[in-house]
Order: C-alpha cells, then structure tokens, then sequence
C-alpha cells in the first residue's frame, strides 16, 4: 500500500481538536485451523495454547496486550467491542462469531483476561470467516458515522476469498480501516493481496501485519514501535475527512481521489 504512515501524536492531536476520536474493535480467530499453524513458529503447539503458570505466552495473548495498550492512545472511554469468530458449530457461519462482554464493550485491562477465559474452554470450530466481523463493524461504522478501526488477529486461514473480498471492498463505503494482524506459520498470499490488491475499494482500506517479522523489543514499545507497525498506514487523511463529515458527502470520491488515496 501507498499512504503515508500515521504519526500517533498528530492522531491524537486531530482527535482532540475535532473533539472526537476513533472507535476501535478487536477481533480474533477461534477457528479451528490455529490448532496446526504453531508447527513452525510457536512449537508445535495451537496458537491458542493456554498455559496457566504464565511462564508461556500464545501469539495471541503478546498481540492482544500489545494492541490493548495501542488503542489507550485512540480511545477515550478505556473500552472496546471486543469479539471472537468460530466456535459455535450449530450456528450458520453468519452469525459464528460472539462478544467478549455480552451486549458491551471490553474495558481495555479486561480484554486479556476475557481471551484467557474464553481460550481456556471454546472448541474451536473448521469455518474460518472473518467477514462477519467485518460486516459487524461497517454497521457500527454506519450507525455512528464516525472513523473506526477494526483490528483483526488471525492466523490468516479463509474459507472464502471471494466472500471476503467482498466484504473488504463493501467496507471502503464507510469510514472503516481493517488491520489484519497474522500469527502461526502462514501462509499469507490471500493477506498480501487483500492489503495490495482489491482495485475496485473506494479507498486502502486494510492493512495486513506479520506478527512474526515484529522484532520482540517492538511489541513491548507500543507508542513508537508495534504501533506504528501495525497502524502506519491508517490514513490520518481519512479520519479528518470522516471528522469533517466530508466521507459521507456526495463529493467523497473527488475528496479521496484528490489526497492521492484512491487506489490505481
């Protein structure tokens, strides 16, 4: 992708001179496929491996802690919808995804302890989608009209390509950025492409993070390391285009087109 990197303090100082700031939502992977994708980078182990002495940290509790203390620079309430998608065979894939906190919003330092809880018990489930998540925060994004970042961690397993590119592409109608963070062993072709290619979205609109090419230093510096990693190419243009109500306007695409966001 092309856009320029977010500068953290500029975000922050955008939101407090629009007296508003991003809505930020997490979600992760509880599909099945985690079980073998540690072969390569976590021993062997399922990338949701829970160890109860503390002395083993999973990809996803390290990215989870990581990302918790990025959005306190983004949130001002200290809270995020917080959800996970798999499990839950009986359900239609749809609608196979569930809230961290029914009915509300996580409070930042109850994320991890949630995951744990959640980890420790869930049957992970063979569907892998991440696309109702997506659809999930587009109508948080539509009902708002405010500038939301969703936050995906995954170990980057889809059922349906053609079923979640369109849901990417539908998602560049709204003012949503989609980080997708990758753990365990790949691959991540279908991640590559979705960040570069998908001509037909209004705007780059998703970002994919290897987790694994993070140096460890970084995921414990979260102001000038793993965040700028994992939100560097977060426009900030488009945030103050949702902030000044000009990414709901008819004009919106020339307003794009014209910050060089659009993509070739």
């Amino acid at each position: 992708m092309r856009l320029a990197g977010v500068n953290i303090r500029l975000a922050r100082s955008s939101s407090h001179h629009f007296s508003t700031s991003s809505w930020d939502v997490l979600s992760v992977d509880f599909t099945e496929s985690n079980l073998v994708k540690g072969e390569e980078t976590f021993e062997g182990r399922s990338l949701h491996y829970i160890d109860k002495t503390g002395r083993i940290t999973n990809p996803y509790q390290t990215v989870i802690s990581a990302i918790a203390r990025v959005f306190e620079l983004f949130d001002d309430d200290d809270s995020i919808p917080a959800f996970g998608y798999g499990g839950y065979q009986e359900r239609p894939i749809a609608e196979r995804y569930f809230s961290f906190v029914e009915g509300q919003g996580c409070e930042l330092d109850e994320v991890l302890q949630r995951y744990f809880a959640i980890a420790s018990t869930m049957e992970l489930n063979s569907s892998a989608s991440f696309v109702p998540v997506i659809y999930e925060a587009i109508k948080m994004a539509k009902m708002s009209c405010r500038y939301h970042i969703l936050i995906i961690i995954s170990d980057g397993h889809v059922d349906d390509p053609v079923m979640a590119r369109r849901a990417i592409v539908e998602a560049s109608e709204y003012p949503l950025s989609i980080v997708m963070i990758g753990v365990g062993d790949g691959p991540w072709t279908l991640m590559n492409e979705f960040d570069d290619g998908l001509s037909e979205r209004r705007f780059d609109n998703f970002q994919f993070v290897n987790y694994n090419t993070i140096p460890k230093g970084v995921l414990d510096n979260p102001d000038g390391g793993f965040a700028m990693q994992a939100l560097m190419e977060i426009p900030e243009e488009i945030a103050v285009l949702t902030y000044c109500r000009l990414f709901l306007s008819a004009d919106q695409y020339n307003q794009i087109r014209k910050l060089g966001l659009m993509k070739k």
